[in-house]
């Protein structure tokens, strides 16, 4: 993502992260990385450069985002429910 006032580059945003000490979790797919929390990244972009397309973008983006948890939490549940029940029947509670 590309925002105005942060580094386009990897190098430059990882030098710009490491310099505000920015919390990250080791992203796992083919080419490893961190991922940063989207909130920390946000805070380092000018309020005057958030253009209305920009912020029309990252509305876009954290709805697409809280929909993904949404989804993950009804996962959880159905997993843990599923778990709870297996531990009934091992122990014939069921």
């Amino acid at each position: 993502m590309k925002l105005p006032g942060l580094p386009i580059s990897r190098q430059g945003m990882h030098d710009r992260a490491q310099r505000c000490k920015w919390p990250y979790r080791e992203h796992t797919g083919p080419k490893g990385g961190r991922e940063y929390p989207l909130a920390l990244v946000l805070f380092d972009v000018p309020a005057a450069e958030l253009t209305e397309e920009l912020r029309l973008a990252l509305l876009e983006k954290l709805e697409e985002l809280n929909g993904q948890i949404q989804v993950e939490k009804v996962m959880i549940a159905k997993i843990t429910q599923i778990l709870k029940h297996r531990a009934g029947t091992a122990t014939g509670e069921a």
